[in-house]
């Protein structure tokens, strides 16, 4: 069970993060639960590339909100909880999924240290 839940998380990130999550920015939280999140972007034609495909840093940027989010439905209202994401080009998702949930968990380890 996650710690947040959606209004908890959208009434603390009104408040610690307007400037990223806003009705300009189009990111909503649609679901959370333990190690995971469903996120939805407002669909924007700037965000085209020629082609008509989603250019990649707004994929990018999707996908940073989307680990925020996971972040802090597991470990609660903490403003400066950083993730870092890296992949090595052609890594399977799974590793990445992995690195998230070791992140996650290094976060909890930590924040229960503090208390």
């Amino acid at each position: 069970m996650p710690t947040l839940t959606v209004h908890e998380l959208e009434r603390f990130l009104a408040a610690e993060f307007p400037q990223g999550v806003n009705p300009r920015t189009g990111f909503t939280i649609e679901a959370v639960w333990h190690h995971g999140c469903r996120v939805r972007k407002k669909f924007d034609a700037n965000s085209l590339r020629p082609g008509g495909t989603i250019s990649g840093p707004t994929m990018m940027g999707l996908a940073d909100f989307a680990m925020y989010v996971a972040v802090l439905a597991a470990i609660g209202p903490v403003a400066l909880a950083v993730t870092i994401l890296t992949s090595d080009a052609g890594a399977p998702g799974h590793i990445l999924g992995n690195r998230v949930r070791n992140a996650v968990e290094h976060l909890k380890d930590q924040k229960n240290k503090t208390q």
